[in-house]
């Protein structure tokens, strides 16, 4: 069986996980995590070309001083910070899987996407997954109008059944 976790790195993603390792560890599923990243959500850290962060030494009269600065690196542009933040991604989703779930065969991806849950029911499609497990907050009211819902949305798009761990739902922490 094949298991695609849908993983955000807060509350509901530990609430799921701690709620469905037992599961995975019975029926020794392929589990697959995804963690799912707005490409808004990274900066990179670059300087326009010629430009440095050190402003130049001077006194208080204003002159400047003979005084050679170097020039900083750039840190990294848009493309070295979307790679970047891809590998911390996937490194924090193969420790947080180890956690919960340490014999399993784990595969994790991080994706970059503006739409959360097209990116989920997108990956259960190429993964071809038997079931996709997510959390949710179980926001209502106002908060779920202006927040939405990832969970309903991969509920109404998943074309796989979809397990949905509630914010009720207790759990052990792993050991």
């Amino acid at each position: 069986m094949r298991v695609l976790v849908a993983y955000d790195g807060g509350d509901a993603g530990e609430r799921l996980l701690g709620a469905i390792a037992p599961w995975l560890r019975d029926t020794e599923a392929e589990v697959h995590m995804i963690t799912v990243v707005h490409p808004k959500d990274i900066q990179d850290t670059a300087r326009p070309h010629g430009s440095h962060a050190l402003t130049p030494a001077g006194t208080t009269s204003g002159q400047l001083l003979s005084v050679s600065e170097p020039l900083t690196e750039l840190a990294e542009d848009r493309t070295q910070a979307l790679a970047a933040t891809r590998i911390t991604t996937e490194e924090r989703l193969y420790e947080v899987a180890g956690g919960y779930v340490p014999k399993a065969s784990v595969v994790v991806h991080a994706e970059l996407a503006e739409d959360t849950a097209g990116a989920i029911a997108r990956a259960a499609t190429r993964l071809d997954v038997d079931v996709i497990a997510i959390g949710t907050h179980g926001r209502t009211g106002m908060s779920h109008v202006l927040m939405g819902s990832v969970a309903e949305a991969v509920v109404r798009n998943a074309t796989v059944p979809v397990l949905v761990v509630g914010p009720k739902v207790k759990v052990v922490p792993p050991a």
